[in-house]
């Protein structure tokens, strides 16, 4: 049985989607990145990240993620799997 013949009807809704969907990637990364606790008077940035770290911790979703990236891989836009993996990266490691 072929996995990317399986994943087919997922890469290609990435494939039409592809422009909202790294705009969106585009959107969290910046959301990461810049510290907005030093201009809003909540922390909503950390518990945000906190709660997602703590979903992500499942093994049930890392395997739905591992299939996630996959079918992002086999729809071969090179922006969208960099960006997922930084989101990914950022919310394992750190």
């Amino acid at each position: 049985m072929d996995i990317t013949k399986t994943l087919s009807p997922i890469t290609k809704e990435i494939k039409v989607n592809k422009n909202m969907i790294n705009f969106v990637l585009i959107f969290i990364v910046l959301l990461m990145l810049f510290p907005y606790n030093y201009f809003l008077p909540y922390d909503l940035k950390n518990r945000v990240e906190s709660q997602l770290k703590r979903i992500i911790s499942s093994p049930w979703f890392m395997a739905l993620i591992t299939v996630l990236v996959y079918a992002v891989y086999v729809s071969g836009d090179v922006y969208m799997f960099i960006l997922t993996l930084s989101i990914l990266h950022r919310l394992t490691l750190h």
